[in-house]
C-alpha cells in the first residue's frame, strides 16, 4: 500500500516520512501516528523551532522510555491509559512542561 493520494507520499518506500500541509484534504484512515502528532500540533498553534519530524521523534522517543516498563499512567498495552498511541503522547507532553520540552536537535 502507497499512500500516494494526489501526487503526495505521506510515507514514501524507503519510510520517509512527509507532513501534510492540509490534513483536512487528506483522509484519516491513511494516516499514521506521524501524522496524528503533526495535525494536533498544528491545532496547538505550535510552530517547531526544528523540524516536525525531529519534534514528533523526539516525543515518541521520550514516550517510549516512560512505557518500557508497563507502569506509566501514560501506557496504552497495559490498559493505564483509554486511548490510543498518539493520544497518550499528547498527554504525555502536555504533562512534560509542552511541546517546546521536545524540540531541539539530537
Amino acid at each position: 500500500m502507497s499512500n500516494l493520494i494526489g501526487g503526495i507520499n505521506m510515507v514514501d518506500w524507503f519510510g520517509q516520512w512527509t507532513e501534510e500541509k492540509d490534513y483536512s484534504q487528506y483522509p484519516k484512515e491513511k494516516w499514521c501516528d506521524y501524522d496524528y502528532m503533526a495535525a494536533w500540533i498544528r491545532e496547538q498553534g505550535y510552530e517547531p523551532r526544528t523540524e516536525m519530524e525531529n519534534l514528533i521523534t523526539n516525543i515518541f522517543s521520550f514516550y517510549e522510555s516512560e512505557i518500557e516498563n508497563h507502569v506509566s499512567d501514560y501506557d496504552t498495552e497495559n490498559g493505564n491509559f483509554d486511548g490510543t498511541y498518539a493520544e497518550a503522547a499528547q498527554a504525555y507532553v502536555m504533562d512534560s512542561g509542552g511541546l517546546s520540552e521536545f524540540d531541539f536537535e539530537v
